[in-house]
């Protein structure tokens, strides 16, 4: 159109026939034209032609500009002013607080790099309320100066920090308000972070499929291949689908990839029942836990992973070091940056430990703990398998308390399609149905739970060291046990 108002027209006129969405469109084309001649009063406008936006797909956009408007130097006149504020006010996000942007002291893109250093200094576990708050300055910053990639960086960060804090009423309020930033930015780089940190969200609600598919798209826009793997990874884990594959992905990452990174295959590796391969490198890894910097993106993940290792291959001599490791952060979810899985509670990993470690009533604490955030944050995997773990340990296995957690985990499983926790769930089952072992198993396990290694009772016995290791993996297997610690506890009435 020749004349940009007439632009404002045929948006009031569509906006009164309830074509929200095109009388939008209109606004857009405005605004752009204003941008274009350096018009501030008909962008302020195009901000303003609007009104009464609650609950409409273009409240948040209209937010952006109005944002975009009181942030430009030319400034407004006195009426027109308070148009633009009002409006921002009422298309503003519910779960945030009412604010006008200021005006940004100095260099906002010298603040914008130091906020980001900062934020680089402060990615272990404990800077997590620091990050949160770089995260809110980063978006106050972004609003003041107009400058649409430092508030998506700052809603990164915060969902990021969010998500290990288990505040999934916040991180809801953030990915939305993020959303809105990428679409006025309409860049393919923030396209596929969020489209990663949508599929992170599905695999917290055990929408396995639908992770999928959201990651793919990302994928298609240019997510980063190493994100990819991280994802496939964790839900190959939790259903049991596609693991031949994740492995050989993961196989070639590690090629260049930090040290730390064979815990992660060996991860991948014990989920395919392949632990002679897998022992291996968690042998090489289990002396350097406590090596590795605190204040890296990874060290949390890595160091849940770790704890998981200890309980498949029974170390308990490791498992004390990790133990320490982790429980400062108890309240905690394993997390790294927003783009990659939320790995559950902390405290799944502390009630596991602790139970290798001899303590059941410290195991017990922190997995009930580990159900409570589970749930509290709607991550429904790793609600099944602390309902597992509560009872596994229970003080009478196959009493109620222990069958209706039983239940709960066997149903969430089997809703889920997660193939490994109905598995564990149907071996537990046996046991407290019809007792786990058979006379000679019986013996075996006594023998185990007397700390002889497979030789020591293959001597003891007059049998053969193989037929030792084909019992002690019977028991494993018929009791659901993943440890000989775990062996022992079924035999003497302790936790492993």
């Amino acid at each position: 159109m020749d004349d940009p108002r007439a632009w404002l027209a045929l948006a009031g006129q569509r906006f009164r026939d309830g074509q929200v969405v095109e009388a939008w469109e209109a606004c857009r084309s405005a605004a752009d034209a204003a941008r274009d001649t350096g018009d501030t009063a008909l962008l302020a406008d195009a901000a303003t032609t609007l009104r009464d936006l609650d609950w409409t797909p273009v409240r948040g956009q209209v937010h952006l500009l109005c944002v975009e408007v009181l942030a430009r130097p030319d400034g407004l006149d006195p009426v027109r002013r308070a148009r633009v504020e009002a409006q921002l006010a009422a298309t503003r996000s519910p779960w945030e607080p009412v604010s006008a942007p200021g005006t940004p002291d100095g260099d906002p893109q010298a603040r914008f790099l130091a906020l980001q250093a900062e934020h680089a200094d402060r990615l272990g576990p404990d800077g997590v309320a620091r990050r949160l708050a770089i995260g809110g300055e980063a978006v106050g910053l972004g609003r003041a100066a107009g400058q649409a990639e430092y508030e998506a960086w700052g809603r990164f960060v915060r969902i990021a920090a969010w998500g290990v804090l288990g505040r999934r009423v916040e991180i809801d309020g953030e990915v939305p308000a993020l959303a809105e930033v990428v679409e006025r930015m309409g860049e393919p780089r923030w396209r596929a972070r969020l489209g990663m940190v949508r599929a992170c969200m599905q695999l917290l609600d055990g929408r396995f499929a639908d992770s999928a598919a959201t990651a793919a798209d990302a994928a298609a826009l240019g997510a980063a291949p190493h994100l990819q793997v991280v994802l496939a990874s964790h839900a190959a884990v939790l259903t049991g689908e596609g693991l031949p594959e994740v492995e050989a992905r993961v196989r070639t990452l590690l090629d260049g990839a930090p040290f730390f990174a064979r815990g992660w295959h060996a991860s991948v590796l014990g989920a395919m029942g392949r632990q002679a391969e897998a022992e291996p490198l968690w042998r090489a890894v289990a002396p350097h836990v406590g090596d590795m910097p605190r204040a890296t993106p990874e060290w949390l993940v890595a160091t849940s992973g770790h704890a998981r290792l200890c309980v498949l291959f029974d170390d308990v001599a490791t498992a004390a070091g990790v133990y320490a490791m982790l429980e400062p952060f108890a309240e905690l979810l394993v997390g790294g940056p927003a783009d990659t899985p939320l790995c559950g509670p902390v405290a799944l990993d502390l009630g596991r430990l602790a139970w290798l470690l001899g303590d059941r009533a410290r195991a017990r604490a922190h997995l009930a703990d580990a159900l409570a955030c589970a749930e509290a944050v709607h991550d429904l995997p790793h609600t099944g398998w602390a309902h597992l773990e509560l009872a596994r340990t229970a003080d009478r296995p196959g009493g109620a308390e222990a069958r209706a957690h039983l239940d709960a985990a066997s149903a969430l499983a089997a809703r889920l399609g997660m193939a490994p926790l109905v598995a564990a769930c149907a071996a537990l089952a046996t046991v407290t149905s019809r007792g786990p072992l058979s006379p000679r198993e019986t013996e075996v396990a006594t023998l185990v739970a007397d700390g002889l290694t497979n030789r020591g009772i293959a001597e003891r016995l007059h049998l053969s060291e193989r037929t030792v290791e084909n019992h002690v993996s019977s028991i494993m297997r018929r009791t659901g046990l993943t440890s000989r610690a775990g062996v022992a506890a079924l035999v003497v009435g302790r936790p492993a």
